[in-house]
């Protein structure tokens, strides 16, 4: 059975490894155009493991993950942002991120993530939400 909650700090170490899978399953490097190189590489997945503690954490952003067996096989990002001037007084919510390991798709669990982070950012008040996405090309 799959749970989903935030993130916890002692997951920090699995959630880079499974963003780290991500970022090669995307190919993030050609997609961009520039090449990282494997220092670089590692140096953002440091970088982003000081991130994730953080926000481990932090009220927001959030971090979720979902859990099969206490193995992380589902993430997503989202936080609050401010619609400026266009729409003052209102509170929009953002999924930043949101990705499911190859072995637990086809299960609605982006769905699942999806929804939970919904409610949660629905519970922190806010009206409008917005997700965008990368197509693979």
């Amino acid at each position: 059975m799959t749970k989903i909650r935030r993130i916890k700090k002692k997951e920090v170490k699995a959630a880079v490894a499974l963003w780290a899978a991500w970022d090669q399953e995307l190919d993030l490097a050609i997609l961009s155009g520039v090449p990282r190189s494997e220092k670089q590489i590692a140096a953002d997945r440091r970088s982003l493991a000081k991130i994730l503690k953080k926000v481990a954490a932090a009220k927001d952003p959030f971090f979720l993950v979902a859990l099969n067996d206490s193995q992380i096989v589902g993430i997503i990002t989202a936080q609050l942002r401010s619609p400026g001037r266009l729409l003052p007084g209102l509170v929009c919510g953002e999924i930043t991120q949101l990705y499911v390991t190859p072995e637990a798709r086809g299960n609605n669990l982006g769905g699942e993530l999806v929804r939970a982070a919904e409610a949660k950012l629905y519970k922190r008040g806010v009206q409008i939400g917005r997700a965008s996405c990368r197509e693979r090309v």
